[in-house]
């Protein structure tokens, strides 16, 4: 295809697969479908492109059907996109974010703490920034690790403890085994009984 234009390339290519019955497009209706449940999570268009490998504009052009049809390529790596932060985005949904620092709460673990270690500036930034739909990958990874190693460990924090148990936040063992960044997860709750000040079993 050297000294071929671009268009021509694609024209080439496109009777190829034609030739070969190799689908080239696909039925964009499930692609939509797909792509609203994501928004409906709080995920943006920019969000869902990025992490497809595409322009938001064209996520866009195919959520409000603009599109007749979509490459089956493009269908499958927009379908692929889930709810899970992956490296490299710059914005994650904050959900899970915000369940790693209630959750520690409930072990005792004051936010003052926890956003200092985390370099957030105060208890009352950390709390804005979970209570967002989205927040950087960067700061959601880093309370992924900080509440991968805190999960398991009360902390000093006792009146902590006792009020975010009052307000019915869920302990780590109530996530266990289950995705705590998928938005439509709920925690167990049965794991609501307070962990003895000598120490419980690590969760995750």
């Amino acid at each position: 295809m050297n000294g071929l234009t671009a268009r021509a390339r694609q024209q080439k290519l496109y009777r190829w697969r034609r030739a070969n019955n190799i689908q080239v497009f696909t039925d964009p209706q499930p692609v939509r479908d797909h792509i609203e449940l994501l928004m409906s999570w709080g995920m943006t268009i920019g969000m869902i492109g990025q992490a497809a490998g595409c322009s938001g504009q064209a996520i866009a052009y195919i959520a409000r059907a603009a599109f007749p049809r979509v490459t089956t390529d493009l269908a499958r790596r927009i379908r692929a996109v889930g709810h899970h932060p992956r490296p490299g985005q710059c914005f994650a949904l904050a959900i899970g974010a915000r369940r790693r620092i209630e959750a520690l709460n409930t072990l005792g673990w004051q936010s003052e703490y926890l956003a200092e270690r985390l370099d957030v500036y105060g208890r009352v930034r950390l709390q804005h920034m979970i209570k967002q739909p989205r927040i950087r990958y960067t700061t959601w990874a880093a309370i992924r690790d900080l509440y991968d190693e805190l999960s398991g460990t009360p902390g000093p924090g006792h009146n902590t403890m006792v009020r975010a148990r009052n307000r019915g936040l869920a302990p780590p063992l109530a996530w266990y085994g289950r995705d705590i960044d998928h938005p439509d997860t709920r925690p167990r709750r049965t794991a609501d009984k307070p962990p003895r000040r000598r120490g419980i079993a690590r969760s995750e």
